[in-house]
């Protein structure tokens, strides 16, 4: 139990891009499980910088509550799609 706490502490404090953190787009607290993959890492990372930081200049701040789901298996990553483009 301990080492999921230090694991989800570390995750939730990386930085994304300057206005993101991972930990906006995990919702760990409410899905442990849900630990990304370092590929998944990097297509959140593009999507800040490309996406969500574009938009926060336009319209201001924007909250970001999940953005990632790892289930049974499958990656249902908002952003792997827009990073396919």
């Amino acid at each position: 139990m301990k080492e999921n706490q230090n694991k989800s502490n570390e995750l939730d404090g990386t930085r994304l891009s300057p206005h993101f953190k991972l930990g906006e787009f995990l919702n760990l607290r409410k899905y442990p499980e849900n630990i990304p993959t370092m590929q998944v890492v990097v297509n959140l990372t593009y999507g800040c910088h490309q996406l969500l930081e574009p938009a926060r200049q336009i319209v201001g701040p924007i909250i970001i509550n999940s953005g990632f789901r790892f289930s049974s298996g499958v990656l249902s990553n908002l952003l792997t799609k827009y990073t396919r483009l």
